[in-house]
Parts: C-alpha cells; structure tokens; sequence
C-alpha cells in the first residue's frame, strides 16, 4: 500500500527516494534532490478506456462548476474557466493526476507529494483516505494558512506593479481608422514591433491582406515579453498592434486591480473522485500566482473602450482557450452587435484541456459566431476535442509555413531539442539531462522557447550540467540544417520538420493524456516513453529517414495538411463580414 508524504517544502524524509509536484521547486529543494538522488515521480499513460472515463468523470465535474452561468459572467474572465491555465499548475491537471492515480499501480512504496496550497494539500489528503492509502505525514496548518495569504497579497502587489509598469510603457496615442475595421485581439512579442514590418504572430500580414478589400484593421493586444520606452513609440502606428493599456486611464488601472484582488468566485459542489473542489476551485479563482485574471480584466475594459471609440464591423481573434479571449468576447458582445470569428492556428492534441468543453458549456459560455481553423485536419481535430456547436470552417495559414529548400535527403549530426512554452517543460529537459548517456556522444541542441527563460528552465533542473548541451541561439533553418533529428513533447516545431523531411521523436514522458501535436501522423516520427525506447528510436532514424523519403512524401504532405498554405480564395473568409 502506497505512503503519502503530503507536506509544503521538500525535506530529507529517510528512505523516500519519489516525489510529485505540480508547483515549481524552490532553489533548496531542486539542490536536496540533487544532493540525495531524488527521483520525480512521472505520471503513467492512461489505456483509451481510462481516458475515455477520465473525461466521462471530468464532464460531470465541470458540469457541476458551470451549472446556471450565463455567458456574461465575471466567471469567463478568470483563469479558472480555461481548466488549465497555468498548465499542470491548474484544477484540471490537478483532477487529471488524481485520477491518473487512482488508476494505475505503483512500483514504490512512499511518495512525497508537494502541494502549491493548504486548499490542495486538503484534496490530496481528502483523496489519499477515499482511496485507502496510507498518509504518514501531513505538514500543513494554521501558520502555514498566514503564509499563504501573506504571498498573495504580496503577488497581488507585484501584479499591480507590472500593470503599472505597462501602462507606463503603452502608447499615449491611438490610431485613426476608418469605419467598419476589423478588430484583431491578438498576443505578441517585442522583436515584431522592432521589425520593419510587423509581423503578427497569429495573422501574419493580415493588415496587407486586408487592405485590397479596401478595409481597415485595427491589431489590439499585450506583449508576451517586455515593452521598452522604444518600443512604445512604434505601437498604434498604421499596422502595428496597441496596447490594451492605452485604453486605460489610471483610474481604470486601479479599478481593475481591485475588481480582480477582491473578487470572489465561489462553486457549492465541485466533486471529482467523490473528493470536494470547492475550496480549491476558491483558492485557483482568487490566486495571484499569475497574471491571467488581471490580464483578461484589462482586455475586457480595452476592448469596451475600443468599441465605444471606433466602429467595427467584426471581431478576429487567435483561438487558443485562453481566458483573455473569452473576456474579449464577453466586452464585443457587450457593445456591438458585429459578428465574432476565432482563428485556430495552434497545435491540436488532447492534452490541452483548454480546448475542451463540457457538454453544455459552448452553450453557456462566451463564444464565437465561428471558428475558422488553419486547415481541415485542424478543423476536424478541434472538432473532436471541443465539443463545437457553432459554425466551423475550414481557411488556411495566415503565416509562412517555414519548409527547406528541399527535402533533407542527408542526415546532420546534431539532436535538436525543442522546448515547449511553459515551465513544466523542465520535466522533459531535466529527464533528458538525466539520461544523456543514451545520445552516445552525439552533439545535443537546445532550442528554447521564447515564452521561458533558459536560466529560469534549468534552476528547475536538479540534473542541469553546465556545458552537456548547446543552447542555439541561431534561426531554426540553419538549426534544422544540420539535425540529425528532432525530438520534441508538444511543441509545433515536430510539425515543422516533419515537413522539411526530419524525422522526429516524440517524447512521451509525464503524459497521461496524449500531448503530441503530429499523434494523428503515420510517418516520419516515433514515440518514446522511457530510456531503452529512445534508445531504439535513436538506431532507426536511419531507416526513418528512408521511409520519408521512399513513402511519396506522405510526411511532408500530412506536415503540410496541418497548416494550409496561404490561399487566396480561402484567405476571403478573413475578410468575410456577417451579419
């Protein structure tokens, strides 16, 4: 019978080698496992029957938390209805590890589990009893209840703080554009506003495209990294983005932070695995540990002002089930009666829980009036995952698809890792540095996302060795000129060099539920679980690259079906305007 350790800081607990966490380590605790050989414990890969149950249960549950809302609700704007938001730091991961379980036999004996809250840690020790297993160690009580809240607040300062620091940086001036514009909600990084030409990161040149239907668009959005001073006097100009801070007075600043610091978001019955939510579905809405909810206010306030200043005759966001985008939403429909269309251009796979719904919630939630999807595998994909009810429609990229010259008929020498954008990706790295022996010798390349700092990734790393791998620092043609390989967990790069002819391995680790983009592609690309399967993997990339080559170009072909290139006659329902 499995022993439960359920305790808030990693301590020297003799003779338990496994631990499970959904937060971040803190610097002590990543150097304890270092120091004593401590071993991650990773969630094993549910069978199709248990996935089946697991979203059979997690549909009862979210039933339960979005029973009699409406689509305007305050609920919408926070990160708790995007189920998972931030990643595995969030409650549908957390039901998702439960569950994972409660259905798979251990190998261990004692595990100890490190909680991110008194309100989790309760959930854990709530199922831990439902399930018959033994809790050896409970470490969490009153004083640990002041620290809690004490973090908070001071987050929730931090977070004013940067919101401050935004709306400092925003342009003071807004763009003049002409009636019956199209409303692009978007994200983006600094470097495409210190570009000539911008550049967005969901539209491509939409503006461009747009413009020989003789109409305007206005791009509205938040940085995913830091403005400068800089930066800010580019942004409003013709076909560059503005900032939902400039929508904002100060007083808006202020009323939002208060609006999000205070309130409440409560459910009455939340189970899942005959466990109660509800505490923690309290603690997850009220949380400052990151800035969606704070986020997803200020877009719901820019784009009411946005409305109130220009006419629009639709609305065009990234799809991607973030909680922002449900909040645009919300405000458009709020003041216009213009149509609302959602662009999907990210990459597909049932992990992402983000992207799937309970069997009424498209019905209750803030929608669309269609989704557009970047190709019919996509559109058919998103289909199954999300439970669509309204129109869906199949269009094409608006960006390059990047693709070599020709197809790669040589193989390089180098590993190229790709690195996924959220933290967690830690996993993968670290049990890559941990296992490095297997690569042979063979040169290894990092390529991180921008989303994640690389010194921020590898202080989560208790296996980190300085100088084991490269970190590229070069354009992703030159890095895939010379790959041998490509191995990935959920990053859109697998798709990428897939298309250029690179085999790619898909490293399943930490996965319960499947979290590859290309799991519907029959060539090109393997999946691995454990040490012994990459090592297999690795021999056949040889005979890999021999069936790309020799199948016709199926691999390219399904990389290519992925994301449409740019069509003129598809790219129309762009600039399509419903009434």
């Amino acid at each position: 019978m499995l022993k439960l350790h359920i305790i808030p800081h990693l301590s020297n607990n003799a003779g338990v080698v496994h631990y499970f966490s959904l937060r971040k380590l803190y610097n002590d605790e990543v150097a304890l496992v270092r120091l004593r050989g401590l071993e991650r414990y990773h969630l094993q890969q549910l069978s199709s029957d248990q996935q089946q149950n697991f979203f059979q249960e997690f549909d009862k549950f979210w039933e339960q938390i979005i029973r009699g809302r409406d689509w305007q609700e305050s609920f919408w704007r926070n990160g708790i209805s995007s189920k998972m938001q931030e990643w595995e730091d969030s409650i549908g991961y957390l039901a998702l590890s439960l569950f994972t379980l409660s259905v798979n036999s251990f190998n261990i004996e004692e595990l100890v589990v490190l909680p991110g809250s008194i309100e989790e840690a309760e959930i854990w020790r709530s199922w831990a009893i439902e399930h018959g297993l033994v809790v050896v160690s409970y470490g969490f009580g009153g004083f640990q209840r002041i620290k809690q809240e004490i973090n908070n607040c001071l987050r929730s300062v931090r977070l004013f703080v940067l919101c401050i620091l935004k709306k400092l940086r925003a342009s003071k001036f807004l763009p003049i554009i002409r009636s019956n514009a199209i409303l692009a909600v978007t994200m983006f990084y600094c470097k495409s506003i210190r570009a000539e030409k911008y550049e967005d990161l969901f539209f491509g040149n939409l503006a461009e495209e747009i413009a020989h239907f003789d109409r305007d668009i206005l791009y509205v959005g938040d940085a995913l990294d830091k403005i400068t001073y800089r930066d800010s006097m580019r942004m409003g100009k013709a076909g560059y983005p503005v900032s939902i801070y400039s929508f904002l007075s100060w007083r808006d600043i202020i009323a939002v932070w208060l609006i999000v610091f205070k309130r409440v978001s409560r459910v009455k019955d939340a189970a899942f695995l005959e466990v109660n939510f509800s505490a923690v579905f309290l603690w997850y809405a009220r949380r400052a540990r990151y800035d969606f909810n704070l986020t997803a206010e200020v877009f719901y306030r820019a784009i009411k002002y946005a409305c109130h200043r220009y006419k629009f005759a639709k609305m065009l966001y990234a799809y991607e089930g973030n909680v922002y985008e449900r909040a645009a939403v919300q405000a458009f429909r709020e003041e216009t009666h213009a149509s609302i269309d959602a662009y999907s251009r990210a990459v597909l796979y049932p992990l992402n829980l983000k992207l799937y719904a309970s069997p009424s919630e498209s019905e209750l939630a803030p929608e669309p009036d269609r989704y557009l999807a970047c190709s019919e595998y996509a559109c058919n994909t998103l289909r199954q995952l999300r439970r669509v009810k309204t129109v869906m429609i199949t269009t094409c990229s608006l960006r390059p698809i990047f693709k070599l010259k020709d197809i790669k008929k040589s193989n390089g020498e180098n590993i190229l890792v790709v690195l996924d954008g959220v933290w967690s990706v830690t996993i993968m790295l670290d049990w890559l540095y941990q296992n490095a022996d297997v690569f042979k010798g063979r040169p290894i390349i990092i390529r991180p996302h921008p989303n994640v700092g690389w010194d921020g990734l590898i202080r989560q790393c208790p296996n980190y060795q300085a100088g084991l791998f490269s970190i590229s620092q070069q354009p992703l043609k030159d890095d895939f000129e010379n790959a041998f390989c490509v191995l990935y967990r959920q990053s859109s790069v697998g798709i990428q060099a897939l298309r250029c002819g690179i085999p790619s391995i898909h490293l399943k680790v930490d996965q319960p539920l499947c979290g590859d983009p290309l799991f519907g592609a029959d060539f090109g690309r393997l999946v691995v679980r454990n040490v012994s399967e990459l090592s297999k993997a690795l021999s056949m990339v040889f005979a890999l690259r021999k069936e790309i080559l020799s199948a016709n170009n199926s691999a390219s072909d399904f990389a290519t079906k992925y994301f449409s290139p740019l069509n003129p006659e598809l790219f129309k329902i762009f600039a399509e305007i419903n009434s």
